[in-house]
């Protein structure tokens, strides 16, 4: 027994073939999106100068806590802090960018995750100097305190986190 089709029962079909073909392909296109952005969310373009070794150990930090690095070796360190809104009193040896934020320094990844997932309206946040014991800073078990400051392009600055530990004997 062979089943015939009229030419309007297949152009049904295939407009059915069609929608559905179409549902499927913007469902994937929306479910890849978050990842997409995600992964963007997550690379930080890192400016350094090239004679400068502690960032590495920053950038190693940083990767173990899942974020991607995409690093560019300069010597116009200044420029970029500038052109970022660091003010001078925050300035470090490394500046990195990532969803619209400068970051400053040995900021460790906790606060450059909170800085994304709440996004205050700063210019950015930064550990000034190099204090010992913040990520790239390692020494042994010395650890200094330090304050992850967050800034505003007016020059403005606050505490964004304060890490303070304990004296080892």
């Amino acid at each position: 027994m062979k089943f015939k089709r009229s030419s309007s029962q297949v152009r049904r079909s295939l407009k059915w073939l069609a929608i559905a073909f179409a549902t499927i392909t913007a469902t994937l296109v929306l479910l890849s999106a978050p990842s997409l952005a995600a992964t963007q969310a997550s690379t930080l373009t890192v400016y350094r100068d090239p004679s400068c070794s502690c960032c590495g150990g920053w950038m190693s930090h940083l990767v173990s806590e899942g974020f991607e690095i995409q690093e560019i070796a300069t010597s116009k360190m200044n420029l970029v802090k500038q052109q970022q809104g660091v003010p001078n009193r925050l300035a470090s040896c490394h500046t990195a960018t990532i969803g619209g934020y400068a970051i400053e320094g040995h900021v460790p990844a906790k606060d450059i995750k909170r800085l994304l997932a709440q996004q205050p309206q700063v210019a950015g946040i930064a550990v000034a100097g190099m204090p010992i014991g913040t990520p790239g800073m390692e020494d042994g078990e010395r650890r200094e305190p330090f304050t992850v400051f967050w800034f505003d392009r007016q020059g403005n600055a606050g505490a964004f986190n304060r890490y303070v530990f304990e004296k080892l004997n």
